[in-house]
């Protein structure tokens, strides 16, 4: 780095500028902050030797670009020199070198800042919807030279895979691969934009309102601005919002909101959005291992290596279809592309329906919510006969000879390890997404439409779904959806193949008793299910209280299927 009295003669001669220098980091050129007696700040970049000046004439233009189209925003202006140059090059230390200078942006880091709430996230995702439609009209002669951390660049990042080793190499490099493989030929096809392409939480502003809360409005550091799919700016922004995140479908949601009001997103751009943010984590993980070899001493080649490796293995966790749906719901498409036709389909009167449990003996609703009475103080604690006797004392009460659970019921009852939260999202499962028929063991289970089997399972941990079967049906227009049965009898298994066609009112299986119907009180668990998303028995019958809204989007209530109820009854 240069020393501060050089950088001050330089300040001085190319600015007619007197000022208090203090060192910044700077990856391609040596910044100063500049403090003149006034008061005044600005900052001084002198850009190391091998610099190409259309490269700092691409950041001027830029800037200069967004000043007239996202002038609210807090960005950097470039302040000409004493001859009214953009940039000018001076010899330095016996070498040619770009300089030029920027107004200080004031505000405080948002990597520095906390807590990251989701007014913040929501303000992030604005200021660089407002930043990306800002570019959108500006071009360059420099914008497609390229370099290193554009993400369509990212499978070369594999050669660096062996800088690491055990599980992180192997999961960077199945991300790189799947980049290389899958993703990479699908970006081209979607609209293209000069980008800022580097908005991590070193480089993105936030500032206090007058009434206290915390927004994002400003962005600086242009110097990996390049041309690229413009979905990959929203991918490099999350990459780092969710880092120390627990709930980073959330926290994109909350960001993809506010960004979507500003510059719509497309299926197309959502589809790969979640495969786009693995890449830029697993490339940041790869070179920061590489310069960590060739640099051990910068502590800055590793920053935020550690954040980004567990943000990587926790949003590998998810299914990225999954996650594709939520970004979806969050852009306000629906949720999934067949869903709207489907659900229109679901709620048509002229439905050709079946009973599914042939109720004619009466029935009657309840309450198997957190602030149960029925349930007393502490549901949590039931065993399986105090929960069965308490069911049943209902039902018996009431002269009924059935019992319905309600659809987005919140439980207490799920308490075991299998619904900590679903994908590792924060908190656990407690939110019920079906509608449950409590009855005696081996009471008929019939198809309510005709049907194919679609898959068998006995899901036998303690709670789950026990034997459990899926049916798959079709709209007229051919669009699938699907009905989940959980707590069955095993004979079931047995009985029906997976590719089976079924008609309405065939009988499919019977009510199973505990132990092996995860052991419960018997009880049919039926879930609407529009798409299975490769889940297959894995779908979550019980969702967390913070994606409640998508779940039950992927899952409508079965209410459809027991006309003698108002559905509102059946809901909680």
């Amino acid at each position: 780095m240069i020393s501060t009295s050089t950088a001050r003669q330089v300040l001085k001669d190319a600015y007619g500028l007197d000022a208090e220098l203090t060192p910044l980091y700077g990856e391609l050129d040596d910044n100063f902050l500049a403090v003149t007696g006034n008061g005044e700040k600005r900052i001084l970049k002198i850009m190391h030797d091998g610099c190409k000046e259309q490269r700092v004439d691409l950041q001027c233009q830029a800037m200069a670009h967004l000043a007239g189209t996202a002038a609210q925003l807090n960005l950097p202006r470039v302040i000409p020199t004493k001859a009214g140059q953009l940039y000018t090059v001076v010899p330095v230390d016996g070498g040619d070198r770009v300089v030029w200078s920027l107004i200080f942006c004031p505000g405080t880091l948002l990597a520095d800042f906390a807590p990251h709430s989701d007014e913040v996230m929501r303000s992030f995702g604005r200021t660089m919807g407002l930043v990306d439609v800002g570019l959108a009209s500006f071009t360059h002669p420099a914008m497609g030279q390229g370099h290193q951390w554009e993400l369509t660049r990212a499978a070369a990042s594999r050669s660096l895979v062996q800088h690491l080793a055990g599980d992180v190499a192997r999961q960077v490099d199945s991300v790189l691969q799947r980049f290389e493989n899958v993703t990479a030929e699908r970006l081209e096809r979607l609209p293209h934009s000069v980008i800022h392409n580097d908005a991590n939480d070193d480089n993105v502003l936030v500032n206090v309102t007058e009434d206290g809360r915390g927004v994002v409005d400003g962005l600086i550091d242009f110097g990996d601005i390049t041309y690229q799919p413009t979905v990959c700016e929203v991918a490099i922004a999350l990459a780092y919002a969710i880092l120390d995140k627990d709930d980073p479908l959330t926290v994109c949601a909350r960001f993809l909101q506010a960004y979507n009001e500003i510059r719509p997103l497309s299926g197309d751009e959502l589809a790969v959005l979640y495969d786009l943010i693995m890449t830029r984590l697993a490339v940041s993980i790869a070179i920061a291992a590489a310069r960590r070899i060739e640099d051990p001493d910068d502590p800055y080649n590793s920053a935020s290596e550690d954040s980004a490796i567990r943000a990587l293995s926790l949003l590998a966790d998810y299914s990225p279809r999954v996650a594709e749906c939520q970004f979806r719901q969050a852009c306000s498409l629906p949720v999934t592309e067949n869903a709207e036709a489907a659900t229109r389909y679901i709620q048509s009167n002229e439905l050709n329906r079946s009973e599914v449990i042939r109720t004619g003996g009466g029935s009657i609703v309840l309450d198997l919510s957190k602030n149960s009475d029925l349930l007393g103080s502490d549901p949590c604690d039931l065993e399986l006969e105090r929960l069965a006797a308490l069911i049943d004392g209902a039902i018996g009460e009431a002269g009924a000879s059935f019992g319905f659970g309600r659809y987005a019921e919140p439980r207490a009852l799920y308490n075991n390890e299998n619904f900590g939260a679903t994908d590792q999202a924060s908190g656990c499962r407690t939110v019920h997404l079906g509608i449950d028929v409590f009855c005696p063991a081996d009471t008929p289970v019939y198809a309510p439409l005709d049907a194919r089997v679609e898959l068998l399972a006995n899901n036998n941990r303690e709670l789950d779904y026990g034997p459990m079967l899926v049916l798959r049906h079709t709209t007229d227009a051919g669009e699938p959806f699907f009905t989940l049965y959980g707590h069955l009898s095993s004979r079931c298994l047995d009985t029906l193949e997976v590719g089976q066609e079924l008609t309405a009112g065939d009988q499919i299986a019977a009510v199973g008793r505990p132990p092996e119907n995860g052991n419960w009180p018997p009880h049919l668990h039926l879930q609407l299910i529009l798409d299975l998303l490769d889940l297959d028995a894995d779908f979550p019958g019980v969702a967390t209280a913070s994606q409640q809204e998508l779940w039950c989007a992927l899952s409508p209530s079965p209410a459809c299927f027991f006309q003698e109820f108002d559905p509102t009854e059946l809901r909680y």
